[in-house]
């Protein structure tokens, strides 16, 4: 089983040299703007059309939940597309490679009569898929904690805390954990267990890229309040997104018996309500389910990520002058993508989400933090 397409990265010139000299050609699922396979960071161009201001943003609206972000600090969330710095939201795809619960995978299940692994029960799915909501909610509250800290208590902005120059040399706020990264890479090698050659190169090679991308980072948690408030608000993002790309909400599946190699699809045009970090459900449809990840090739029986993913193919970034960029999308690069327009539907309701996600921050932000006379504390951080 090759690398899973995950990554929509852009390797420095060190980490595509490594990996080539490395194993020549074993690595080749890593995505970058510009390698062979073609990939693209579709995570940057996702956030851009749900929250990027247009290029003649309207300036008769107020800082209200929902408004468009400008585009200095769209740009450290989303990533910058064909720049090596890494946004907020494309943070979890280096120091979080080897997690499940940041990507909302794992949350596979077929009924036995499919032949489907008996070790992944129904129960096992509904646990993984709530852990995943666990801890994206825990990174909403704390993106919302975070932007609590960019005024005073008199709703004043401290420009320490609403500083974007961050604590390195990069001077721009860092999103990636370089110790935790490197962290879970060592320990990913150290428990995993290696069979054969070419599982041996695959993982050498991966953990060293990943150790090098990981190095790229810092410290996000000494960085400025607002710094941390994209911090947590891309990881969340993140994971939203995922849950569309990996799982069946918006699928329709290939003509045919549901099988392994042809999972169940809902083909929902609405969000997903267990994904919703504000109201929503507490539990999820128990006719959803996301991939099997591995790169080990141990989803044998299960649902892979390679059946599922709608991660890759043609997707271009519209601006227009008034109004938000669009997403315009071509062929799909994965099987489950071409089939029945998979790959459009995937990225529109991720799209969507993410923007339903930056509303809902917006209108905690002024629930949690009114505006009482001469101190209008949840407007300027929302601001």
């Amino acid at each position: 089983m090759s690398v899973p397409r995950r990554l929509r990265l852009r390797l420095s010139a060190a980490v595509a040299a490594a990996v080539s000299l490395s194993a020549a050609g074993t690595a080749a699922g890593f995505g970058t703007t510009t390698d062979p396979l073609g990939q693209d960071p579709v995570h940057w161009k996702i956030t851009r059309a749900a929250v990027e201001c247009a290029a003649q943003p309207r300036t008769d609206v107020a800082d209200e939940p929902g408004r468009c972000i400008e585009p200095a600090t769209v740009s450290l969330l989303s990533g910058e597309g064909a720049k090596s710095e890494f946004g907020a939201v494309e943070a979890a795809d280096i120091d979080a490679f080897f997690e499940s619960v940041p990507h909302c995978v794992d949350g596979d299940y077929l009924p036995p009569s499919t032949g489907y692994d008996p070790r992944q029960t129904f129960a096992v799915r509904t646990r993984n898929l709530r852990a995943c909501k666990r801890y994206l909610r825990q990174r909403f509250e704390s993106a919302i904690h975070a932007a609590s800290q960019v005024v005073d208590d008199r709703g004043w902005v401290l420009p320490r805390e609403a500083s974007t120059d961050g604590t390195s040399a990069s001077s721009r706020c860092q999103f990636v954990d370089e110790q935790l990264g490197k962290d879970r890479a060592r320990a990913f090698l150290a428990g995993v267990g290696i069979r054969g050659p070419v599982n041996a190169t695959k993982v050498n090679v991966t953990v060293q890229t990943i150790m090098v991308l990981a190095g790229t980072g810092g410290n996000p948690r000494g960085e400025s309040a607002k710094c941390r408030a994209l911090w947590h608000l891309g990881a969340t993002l993140h994971g939203v997104q995922d849950a569309y790309a990996h799982g069946n909400w918006s699928d329709r599946r290939d003509p045919g018996p549901v099988s392994i190699d042809n999972p169940p699809g809902l083909g929902r045009t609405t969000l997903n309500p267990f994904m919703r970090m504000v109201g929503g459900t507490g539990t999820p449809d128990p006719r959803w389910i996301t991939a099997c990840y591995s790169f080990l090739g141990e989803c044998e029986d299960r649902v892979d990520h390679a059946v599922f993913a709608k991660d890759n193919g043609v997707v271009a970034l519209q601006s227009v002058p008034v109004g938000r960029s669009r997403l315009v999308v071509g062929r799909a690069d994965e099987r489950r993508g071409r089939v029945r327009g998979n790959f459009g539907r995937a990225l529109d309701l991720a799209r969507r989400a993410s923007r339903d996600v930056w509303t809902e921050f917006g209108r905690e932000l002024l629930r949690r933090y009114p505006d009482p006379p001469g101190a209008p504390r949840g407007r300027q951080m929302l601001c």
